[in-house]
């Protein structure tokens, strides 16, 4: 599982790594997960909160400068901020995008990102389609499995502060 920004609240640490770089051939490809937390009221859960995704990003990206030849972006967000994402971070090359109503098969380019709106709440899946040397399917396969892991992430995160703080309160 990874999220750049799903941070315990009591302490701020990060409770997933932020990253995952792999090779593949010669490319080293960082993926990198972060979670939008306008619109989650409630369902986020005690104990858990949001870093906005630029703030996220913009300590993260600088770090893997030098480590990846590509960063991929799952975004669990909808096109407005995924697309301000992408004018903000030209670091990023693509961003796959989950939060929305209708996938995309639309290609749109956005500074120097490519963006795709693959998911539909992670029940559609979209095909990026390069004319480089990289596995598409393994993007598309991962980077559903990421989005899907960051829902139950946030889900199993929330129960398990909610454990901890019934057996504290049972102390």
């Amino acid at each position: 599982m990874l999220s750049a920004n799903l941070l315990d609240r009591a302490t701020g640490a990060q409770l997933f790594d932020s990253h995952k770089i792999i090779r593949r051939g010669p490319w080293r490809i960082a993926i990198v997960g972060v979670l939008d937390g306008r619109g989650i009221g409630d369902a986020l859960g005690e104990g858990l909160a949001v870093e906005a995704m630029d703030v996220a990003l913009g300590k993260l990206l600088p770090q893997l400068k030098g480590q990846a030849d590509a960063i991929v972006l799952l975004a669990f967000a909808d096109e407005e901020a995924i697309t301000a994402l992408a004018g903000q971070f030209y670091e990023l090359d693509v961003i796959l995008g989950g939060k929305v109503h209708q996938p995309s098969q639309r290609l749109v380019k956005e500074n120097r990102s490519l963006i795709l709106a693959t998911t539909n709440e992670s029940r559609a899946v979209g095909v990026l389609e390069t004319e480089e040397d990289r596995p598409t399917g393994y993007f598309v396969a991962h980077g559903v499995l990421i989005v899907v892991n960051l829902v139950i992430a946030a889900v199993l995160g929330t129960w398990g502060v909610k454990a901890l703080r019934a057996s504290r309160d049972a102390s």
